[in-house]
């Protein structure tokens, strides 16, 4: 309970530096349940990150720097470096808002691929592991056959970017988006490195997904903006553009 209550009181300091938002505190709690189903989808996310790359440049952390920020000679964050220390409001607001770029640090990059690792591992050995070579829900029973793995993960995307309504603001998508970053970064979920450097690569090339402002699931009420986000990631969903745009 005190780690919820300190967790809310992050996000209602996100929210109130962005204005006030009440859709953040939903959006920044995107799950890693949706990103972790995306370690699968190598083929897709190679051609993703290989269109990207022809005019983006993923940071990656110089051991020279020294802290988890850098800032410009007046008083901003103009750089913010994902996994080598806490991420501090400040930091959010600085991405939220393009003020800042995102570097992965050499450290998270390690973490992120050493749990992937782990994910591959138990793959090679036919374990069974819920979501990734089994169904989802009720069909957690049914077992899936290492040919259909990547067709699945792709179909729990899109059958959870179901969202309606006006889309969320581009900073509240930012927002979402380097807290997810942060998230990956830590090296729990199993998400392979290439997923973090397109997300990485997208929010310095300030490509923002167009995310619905309504779509909560019930208790995993951040599946459906996630959905939208990763579908943007894969090629298939769609962009916000600066004046509200989808493209």
């Amino acid at each position: 309970a005190k780690m919820a209550r300190t967790t809310n009181r992050r996000e209602r300091g996100v929210a109130e530096a962005l204005g006030g938002s009440v859709c953040v505190s939903t959006v920044a709690r995107t799950s890693v349940m949706v990103f972790h189903r995306l370690l699968v989808l190598d083929s897709k996310w190679a051609r993703g990150v290989g269109v990207a790359g022809r005019y983006l440049r993923v940071l990656v952390y110089n051991p020279k720097d020294d802290g988890a920020t850098r800032r410009s000679e007046g008083d901003g964050v103009d750089r913010v470096i994902i996994g080598d220390a806490p991420l501090t409001i400040d930091a959010v607001v600085a991405v939220a808002r393009g003020r800042a770029t995102v570097v992965i640090g050499e450290a998270a990059c390690e973490r992120i691929n050493r749990a992937h690792q782990v994910i591959v591992d138990l793959i090679a050995r036919g374990d069974v592991v819920y979501g990734v070579t089994t169904g989802f829900g009720q069909l957690a029973t049914k077992r899936i056959s290492l040919d259909k793995v990547r067709e699945l993960q792709e179909n729990l995307v899109r059958s959870h970017a179901v969202g309606v309504g006006e889309p969320l603001a581009r900073e509240v998508v930012r927002a979402a988006m380097v807290v997810r970053l942060n998230t990956m970064a830590r090296g729990h979920s199993g998400v392979r490195l290439v997923a973090a450097e397109l997300l990485a690569a997208m929010l310095n090339a300030d490509l923002v997904p167009w995310v619905p402002s309504r779509g909560s699931l019930g208790a995993s009420g951040d599946l459906a903006p996630s959905a939208h986000l990763v579908l943007a990631m894969m090629g298939e969903g769609e962009l916000l553009s600066e004046d509200g745009r989808r493209e």
